[in-house]
Formats: structure tokens, C-alpha cells, sequence
């Protein structure tokens, strides 16, 4: 993971923090999305008191909702990428309540 996509994260993340948002993306789904925004949920969990299983089942199921976008979004992008893939698009917000 190069600095420069965990610097582009955070400064994507401060108009969302005061929604309660932790973690937010509007645009073209994929595989590495996917893998960059696993990677910043990781962090953020590991900065809440949160158990080990809760923190498990929380990222397994982030990562089934970005399959399910990634695989089966009617909103495709109109341009096909460099392996022939009709790309999808979405949004994703992920908040955290203190319950």
C-alpha cells in the first residue's frame, strides 16, 4: 500500500467524521478498492475497544457487501476497463455508534 492511496483516504474521510461516517466511498468499484478500504477498516478497528470475534464478523461482512456491489451492481460504468471488465459503481458508508 503506497502513502500517497492512505494519504488520499484520510483527507477523503474529514468531511464524513462529522456525519459519524469513519469510512465513506462514492465511485468505481474493484478488487483493490475493495483491498484499500479493507485495509483502513483493519486500522480503525484496532482503535475501538471492540472483541476480536465482533471485529471479525464486522470486516467479513464489509467485505461480502463489496463483492455483492463489485459482482452484481446495475450501475455499471459505461467504459470498459484494460481487461475487458465493465467496472461498477457505488457508495459505501460505514459508521460506529458507542452502544
Amino acid at each position: 500500500m503506497r502513502v500517497a492511496d492512505l494519504e488520499y483516504l484520510k483527507a477523503m474521510n474529514i468531511p464524513t467524521t462529522a456525519q459519524s461516517y469513519f469510512l465513506s466511498y462514492e465511485g468505481v468499484l474493484s478488487e483493490d478498492v475493495l483491498d484499500l478500504y479493507g485495509y483502513k477498516l483493519r486500522q480503525y478497528m484496532r482503535g475501538i475497544p471492540l472483541p476480536q470475534k465482533q471485529q471479525l464478523q464486522a470486516f467479513s461482512l464489509y467485505v461480502e457487501m463489496m463483492q455483492n456491489m463489485i459482482r452484481h451492481s446495475s450501475e455499471e460504468v459505461h467504459q470498459s476497463d484494460f481487461n475487458g471488465n465493465n467496472p461498477t459503481h457505488g457508495i459505501l458508508g460505514i459508521s460506529h455508534e458507542n452502544d
